[in-house]
């Protein structure tokens, strides 16, 4: 019997006052009584009222996008950069920072043979560095052929603590240099990049786009 009433006069109420649930209803009422009459309350959740105001029309600012020249010529270096490669110098001439070394080198410590600290024919890029502090900067200014033993520290903290802040000398011969060639941006090369293939109509691209 009460299921009967709520469902009738919770409809009737809510056409009565226009009201459209977004939630389902808690009802709350009391043991229906002979000779009194019969009341419930029901809650639930509505839509809210929203009052729009003005959305036409409207004047936003927009980032223009500006692109500092330094910065594109940074990207084609980068791109030569990572096309480059290494070719024998021919020239009788002293290795320097951003060439690669050829080299075989022997570690020590206290005379004895460092463990795992050989190699031979080893290709190190100076400037990387790749090696203990002072390792790369005591090879730059070698000849090929040249010979020469580099007194070292290990630095300290280092990844094996048995050797962290000993005194090491590696005695190192360079037997070859290369040196980086970077390619021109020749319309050739360009193409290889999938873009435009000249140089002017690269700049251009617009950023963003592919």
């Amino acid at each position: 019997m009460v299921q009967d009433l709520i469902q009738k006069h919770y409809a009737e109420a809510l056409n009565e006052h226009k009201l459209e649930p977004i939630s389902y209803p808690e009802f709350e009422f009391a043991d229906p009584t002979e000779n009194k009459d019969f009341s419930f309350s029901a809650a639930f959740d509505v839509r809210p009222e929203i009052t729009l105001k003005k959305y036409e029309g409207l004047e936003v600012e927009k980032e223009k996008a500006e692109f500092d020249p330094k910065k594109i010529d940074q990207v084609l270096e980068n791109i030569r950069a990572s096309r480059a490669t290494f070719e024998v110098v021919a020239e009788d001439r002293a290795v320097k920072m951003g060439d690669i070394a050829v080299i075989n080198f022997e570690g020590f410590m206290g005379g004895a043979p460092l463990e795992n600290g050989s190699g031979t024919d080893h290709h190190l890029e100076l400037g990387a560095k790749q090696f203990i502090e002072g390792f790369e900067d005591g090879i730059v200014g070698m000849k090929k052929g040249e010979t020469k033993t580099l007194s070292l520290k290990f630095p300290d903290p280092y990844h094996s603590a048995e050797l962290a802040g000993k005194p090491v000398e590696f005695k190192v011969t360079l037997n070859q240099i290369k040196a980086k060639v970077l390619p021109e941006l020749t319309n050739e090369f360009l193409a290889t990049l999938g873009g435009p293939s000249d140089l002017e109509t690269l700049k251009k691209i617009h950023p963003g786009r592919p």
